[in-house]
């Protein structure tokens, strides 16, 4: 660059001379060499892909950095939508009073506690109707958002929300389904009356509690 600056120095300053003259030749006593002519000058090409690429430049960083930040945002609602999905799970999991904290609490194992920074875990109270198979169930919906700053994807004119972040959110819903009958088997590779699978004595019982409780499903989750 600074080679080609000297270089259009000199002829710059071999035209001003001649044109003190009034003519191509330079002044007398200057001890000058002639002057080149404009022709030349403006038929020089050295220097133009500098000019092409400082040009470009601002179009070349703007794209690579939408496209690291667009990855990004990608990775970064993905661990959201995980946070979300697991968040549900445990809060219709829990079904009592203490739903939210622990909803809250498994979304802070998955990196996004509320209320840290931007990040808002939010877990209203459970409704029904979320499932057409079964709407009398509760249904339990955690909604993750954030608010990611951007960087180099302002060179391209992106804005995201305006004050230089863009907001993400991920949502899901887990409901408790209603229970249905158990019952034990008990297999044995042994023949009839050979060391049999169940075995009692007396009078015995068998401890059930918690096989009333239906499965927890999640119902839908998505981006927002």
């Amino acid at each position: 660059m600074f080679p080609f600056i000297r270089k259009h120095y000199h002829y710059l300053l071999f035209l001003l001379r001649g044109l003190n003259c009034r003519g191509a030749l330079p002044c007398l006593g200057s001890g000058a060499a002639p002057a080149p002519s404009a022709r030349g000058f403006s038929g020089d090409r050295s220097g133009v892909v500098v000019v092409l690429v400082a040009l470009a430049m601002p179009v070349l960083i703007g794209t690579m950095g939408l496209a690291a930040e667009t990855s990004y945002w990608y990775v970064h609602q993905r661990g959201m939508q995980n946070a979300a999905d697991a968040a549900a799970i445990a809060a219709a999991t829990n079904a009592g009073s203490g739903y939210s904290a622990e909803a809250q609490a498994v979304a802070t194992q998955y990196g996004f506690q509320n209320g840290s920074g931007n990040i808002t875990v939010t877990v209203p109270p459970p409704s029904t109707g979320c499932s057409a198979l079964y709407p009398a169930a509760n249904c339990y919906t955690v909604t993750v958002s954030d608010k990611v700053p951007l960087f180099l994807s302002q060179v391209v004119g992106y804005k995201g929300n305006g004050s230089g972040a863009t907001p993400l959110a991920a949502a899901a819903v887990a409901a408790t389904l209603p229970a249905y009958p158990y019952c034990m088997l008990a297999l044995s590779p042994n023949p009839p009356g050979v060391d049999p699978a169940i075995l009692s004595h007396g009078a015995p019982s068998a401890n059930m509690n918690g096989v009333g409780q239906g499965p927890v499903v999640s119902i839908a989750g998505g981006w927002l």
